[in-house]
């Protein structure tokens, strides 16, 4: 059996920890374990990114980006074997896989190209009538050790959209990959080793929830974790008790608005998309789809058709275009959800079940769902899997009054031939993206990051960046005075 392994201090280790063991999503069989880290682990992982943050941080910028990089440089060199592990371990098509490591390569792409100017010091000069001249520098400086907790939806792109821009900001790092996508996690840190970074700048420890719990409470100046509600709340309050800077990737239940003069061919599609990519495994998918009732019959009628001849399969099948979901417990979430709905006056379209032809494997057909209402749980809670329940809407009120029935604020999309109208109303939607005619792409020159309960802080762009370092003032008085007018005595003489 093929031991999924830790990297710590520069070295591959087989943690001593219980055995973890994988199965291949799509069907069932045993692929690997994976060897959980120890205390005694986590303490030399912790050490080691400690002696090289000092290093790593006195190295110039310069410096540091010709190392990161070969990252990118070995990721496309490398981009067929890492895609398979993807669809290994994921389950995911084979297509998705490529395309998931090629973005993450775009991101390595634009920090090294532009970190250097975007943590440029900044100066300021201010005048004060009888106080002096003043000169304020704005410096950016490394927080220390990061540790990058990631989930198994993204399993490459995700902590690579985080590791990097810590790293080019001089921040050593410590990544706990999901124990469902270990495999990947040791691929990511193949890179790093090979690219040549000092010992300890990046440290790699796997095994499950308890393990990353211990990184989030040892000494450590910063974590960054994508993943669930109920444990994003928890690693909140693990760091608010150390005063640990936090930035936290949540849940979303994004609204997908299709408004009566929309493109109706072009909004069908992108809900095809937006709604089944991944297997609806994404935090920012298009999970409730409200289409304005003058145009709610074409539109269903369109969007189920399609989803009805959309492939279920083995992710390494090149006709698949929906995988397996990651786990048996997922599947059953799935199911239970929808027949909730169902029970609640719900009418299944298309699916509603998994696919009768695999004896294995943990599939679940793309189904659409109408007659729903905010009180089921495919319209209130984050749905992981295949299920689009689509809703009418009267008017622009109505809908953004829907969109914002959650507690969720990751991402959302409108869709209409009127710009303008788009504008307006993306202003009233809550939540920290909205596209306008596209949905869930992104890129690394602007921010990603939700409102309300689906996180803080911001990834990519140089929002992004400047999460990884404390923004200093230094202030110097440039013109000399014996005293202030502010200063002690306060006397008038």
């Amino acid at each position: 059996m093929n031991i999924v392994r830790s990297f710590i201090d520069g070295k591959w280790i087989t943690p001593t920890g219980v055995k973890i063991p994988k199965l291949n999503p799509a069907t069932e069989e045993v692929i690997h374990e994976v060897a959980s880290a120890r205390m005694p682990d986590l303490r030399i992982a912790l050490e080691s990114s400690k002696r090289a943050f000092h290093q790593w941080s006195t190295m110039t910028i310069g410096e540091r980006v010709e190392l990161l990089k070969k990252v990118g440089q070995l990721m496309m060199d490398k981009l067929d074997e890492i895609s398979s592990v993807i669809t290994l371990e994921n389950g995911k098509p084979l297509v998705e896989s490529s395309m998931e490591v090629t973005g993450a390569q775009m991101y390595v792409d634009y920090y090294v190209a532009e970190a250097e100017q975007m943590l440029r010091e900044e100066t300021r000069i201010m005048d004060f009538p009888q106080a002096g001249n003043y000169e304020f520098r704005i410096v950016f400086e490394p927080l220390g050790v990061v540790v990058v907790i990631s989930p198994w939806n993204w399993p490459f792109l995700i902590p690579i959209q985080t590791i990097i821009p810590a790293m080019v900001a001089g921040n050593s790092v410590i990544f706990k990959p999901s124990s469902l996508t270990a495999m990947v996690g040791e691929k990511i840190a193949e890179l790093f080793e090979e690219a040549g970074l000092p010992k300890g700048v990046f440290n790699m420890v796997q095994g499950g929830g308890r393990i990353g719990e211990m990184l989030v409470k040892s000494d450590v100046q910063a974590v960054v974790f994508t993943g669930g509600n109920k444990a994003g709340a928890q690693v909140a309050l693990n760091c608010a008790k150390g005063l640990k800077k936090t930035i936290l990737e949540l849940g979303g239940s994004d609204p997908f608005i299709v408004l009566d003069d929309a493109n109706l061919d072009e909004a069908v599609n992108g809900a095809l998309y937006g709604r089944f990519f991944g297997a609806g495994q994404i935090c920012v998918s298009a999970k409730r789809i409200l289409v304005h009732e003058n145009v709610f019959n074409d539109f269903l009628k369109q969007f189920v058709e399609k989803a009805s001849s959309l492939k279920v399969g083995n992710g390494f099948d090149p006709s698949t275009d929906i995988g397996p979901l990651i786990s048996r417990e997922q599947q059953s979430y799935v199911s239970r959800s929808v027949r909730q709905a169902i029970l609640a006056g719900a009418r299944i379209m298309c699916g509603g079940s998994a696919p009768k032809e695999f004896k294995k494997g943990f599939f679940y057909s793309p189904t659409v769902l109408t007659d729903v209402n905010l009180s089921m749980k495919v319209m209130s809670e984050e749905i992981f899997g295949p299920v689009a329940p689509v809703m009418p809407f009267h008017d622009e009120k109505q809908a953004v009054e829907i969109a914002n029935a959650t507690e969720y604020g990751l991402g959302a999309s409108i869709w209409t031939e009127n710009e303008d109208r788009a504008i307006r109303l993306s202003r009233r939607i809550e939540s920290g993206i909205v596209w306008i005619n596209d949905v869930a792409v992104t890129f690394p020159h602007a921010p990603w990051g939700g409102v309300k309960r689906s996180g803080l802080g911001r990834h990519s762009s140089r929002y992004g960046l400047l999460e990884m370092v404390n923004i200093r003032q230094i202030c110097i008085n440039k013109i000399r005075e014996p005293r202030r007018m502010w200063w002690l005595p306060y006397s008038k003489e």
